[in-house]
């Protein structure tokens, strides 16, 4: 099955024009296809305030409807523009399999499925953001276990997740003392992570902040008799499971003992009828379980470049990356962390947007994939 990567940006002033625009854009690039999916959509917009935020989800998941089954809205504003768009789309003309359009509790998935291997995608998974962050990703945990229990998984099979969580570094204080928006999070995904055995691995992951949009989760999931799954480690770095609690910020849950470490493998092999890739986890300046010192976005994207070469498996080193996502702390900073990031990936598809990472230290982090 052979994806295709489309990324978009526009300028436009107001959001019907924002919109317009990223949709003609994709119309133009699905014309090379007879029949074109989009197995996963993620917008990223800026918004002042989660009422804002709110609005324009609406405004985009009404009107793209149609078009993609299932999209996310990501609160991340795009580098020098007001909107931005990836997907990730296939001609169904080309695919052997059948293709299933789901629902759980209102949230739209989509299932690939062929000769007793399956993935699921689902994206936009979250909760209301009247509620606290806790709250948030129970809810979204709750209904992403839904969905992989419909189809007879649970969050083992998940082999790729996107977990965006605003303001990821902030404290709320509660029952005497601080906690933190990505420590919270890590409890949580760890109470529902404790109820399965993960046999091949946690997923592949990116923990990254939003400005606004509460919690959401996307993931992909597969199961089958004919999957490959192996979990890729980078010897310069502790697994995240690992961490030492000397690392991991704010007080733990009620329900632990201690603070739970962020569960992600730092890369994922996937073979399967449906693909073969290699997903790198969102990957930052960290050897170790620490952040390499200094201020430098310079030496900070270079470190976390070299993470990423660092994850290879089989005959991956001589195979070319098939598009990357670079989140930055500053986006005066981007200049000078995109031109060494564009020296390693090539021309591929990207993007660039604005997100405060899971360390106060860190400037920078980047996610890819290989495709085989």
């Amino acid at each position: 099955m052979k994806r295709h990567y489309f990324t978009y940006t526009t300028r436009k002033e107001n959001m019907h024009a924002q919109l317009t625009d990223c949709m003609t854009a994709y119309s133009e690039f699905c014309k090379h296809f007879q029949q074109p999916l989009a197995l996963r959509c993620t917008f990223f917009i800026s918004a002042q305030d989660n009422s804002a935020y709110q609005q324009v989800k609406d405004y985009i998941i009404h009107n793209t409807k149609l078009v993609f089954h299932h999209a996310a809205v990501v609160g991340e504003p795009p580098y020098r523009a007001a909107m931005a768009m990836e997907c990730v789309v296939i001609d169904r003309h080309e695919l052997d399999a059948d293709i299933h359009f789901k629902y759980v509790e209102d949230i739209p998935y989509l299932v690939l499925e062929q000769k007793g291997n399956k993935v699921v995608y689902a994206a936009g998974i979250c909760g209301s953001l009247d509620s606290s962050i806790k709250e948030q990703s129970d809810t979204a945990f709750s209904l992403a276990e839904a969905i992989l229990l419909k189809e007879n998984m649970n969050f083992s099979h998940v082999f790729r997740q996107w977990n965006y969580i605003e303001n990821i570094t902030k404290f709320v204080y509660a029952h005497d003392t601080d906690h933190q928006h990505y420590q919270i999070f890590n409890d949580i995904r760890s109470l529902y992570y404790k109820k399965v055995h993960f046999q091949n691995g946690y997923p592949a992951a990116t923990g990254i902040g939003m400005d606004t949009g509460g919690i959401i989760l996307e993931i992909i999931a597969g199961k089958g008799s004919d999957f490959d799954i192996i979990p890729i480690d980078n010897p310069e770095q502790i697994n995240a499971h690992q961490y030492s609690e000397s690392v991991l910020v704010g007080k733990e849950s009620k329900e632990f003992s201690k603070k739970t470490t962020p569960k992600f493998e730092r890369a994922k092999y996937v073979r399967s009828p449906l693909e073969e890739t290699l997903y790198i986890s969102g990957t930052a300046a960290i050897r170790g379980e620490n952040t390499v010192p200094g201020d430098s976005i310079v030496e900070q994207t270079n470190i976390t470049l070299e993470n990423i070469y660092k994850l290879q498996y089989k005959r991956s080193e001589d195979l070319p990356y098939s598009h990357y996502r670079i989140y930055v702390k500053d986006l005066n900073s981007v200049p000078d962390s995109y031109y060494h990031a564009h020296r390693f990936f090539g021309d591929i598809p990207f993007l660039v947007v604005k997100a405060p990472v899971c360390r106060e230290n860190l400037l920078v982090e980047i996610e890819a994939d290989k495709e085989y």
